[in-house]
């Protein structure tokens, strides 16, 4: 059975709404409960997009450590944010001590 444009749009919209709802949650959670920890850029890059326009996006690989654990996660990041920041340079992370593989760089 397959599925028709109309339903599979308002998956899409679901989806968007889902994603949208649940980084409002953690970006609450994190200033609320979260704690900073010492992380560092482990990587950094960039790509180009060609959707409606040309464009570039920027990214910041990190790494931290919480409770003898490393997590390493990708961060979307201004162009500004991007040039910043090296690889190898400290910076302080926010993760909920429940479940630190929540967590964000204070950039």
């Amino acid at each position: 059975m397959a599925l028709s444009s109309q339903t599979l749009l308002e998956i899409a919209v679901c989806l968007i709404v889902a994603t949208a709802i649940w980084k409002l949650l953690t970006q609450f959670l994190l200033s609320r409960y979260g704690t900073v920890v010492e992380g560092y850029i482990t990587d950094r890059g960039q790509y180009t997009y060609f959707r409606y326009r040309s464009g570039s996006r920027y990214y910041l690989i990190y790494t931290y450590s919480y409770k003898g654990k490393t997590y390493t996660h990708k961060a979307q990041v201004d162009k500004a944010t991007y040039h910043i920041w090296s690889d190898g340079g400290r910076v302080s992370i926010r993760c909920l001590p429940a479940f630190p593989y929540i967590a964000s760089p204070e950039v």
